[in-house]
């Protein structure tokens, strides 16, 4: 089994990201993606509550039975600690990391990262670039929403979510 694994605060979860994952289910043939929810971030202020971020993602996936919400019981979700228990729980799978390219540059940074890179293959995604790219950028979206600027790269009925329950105001 192919497992790939997207860690984030998803605040909100964009096009962006939804591109990425099945762009490399469809490339690398994997066979689900676990999406790990960030209860609390070192690098950055998170504005919507677990929940709402967790619905948010329900909600973009739409039924895709090759994503999947990562549930633990840890505070935070330190790549670090949880990519060692998918490993456990799934023994015989090859464990794919889903980066962004900024991300890729600081990732031997992390705690415990050269035992971590033995055990895992990285899937890069490439951050701005391009004239064919599009840079979503979950700061932007929320600055838009707090404007009243309809924002670029939110699903419709993401957005309807953070309408409803007055996200980012």
């Amino acid at each position: 089994m192919k497992i790939g694994v997207l860690a984030g605060a998803f605040d909100p979860i964009h096009e962006g990201h939804i591109d990425f994952i099945v762009s490399s289910i469809n490339k690398y043939d994997l066979d689900i993606v676990f999406v790990l929810i960030e209860n609390g971030s070192i690098h950055k202020k998170i504005f919507a509550s677990y929940e709402d971020r967790k619905k948010m993602i329900e909600i973009a996936i739409n039924g895709n039975k090759k994503i999947s919400i990562y549930e633990t019981s840890a505070k935070t979700f330190p790549i670090s600690n949880c990519l060692p228990e998918i490993k456990i729980q799934n023994p015989k799978s090859k464990i794919y990391l889903l980066i962004g390219s900024d991300v890729a540059e600081h990732i031997t940074e992390w705690d415990g990262a050269k035992e971590l890179l033995k055990e895992i293959e990285l899937i890069v995604a490439k951050r701005g670039g391009g004239a064919k790219e599009r840079l979503i950028r979950s700061g932007e979206i929320r600055d838009r929403i707090k404007n009243n600027i309809k924002p670029n790269g939110l699903s419709p009925e993401v957005l309807q979510h953070i309408q409803q329950n007055r996200l980012y105001l």
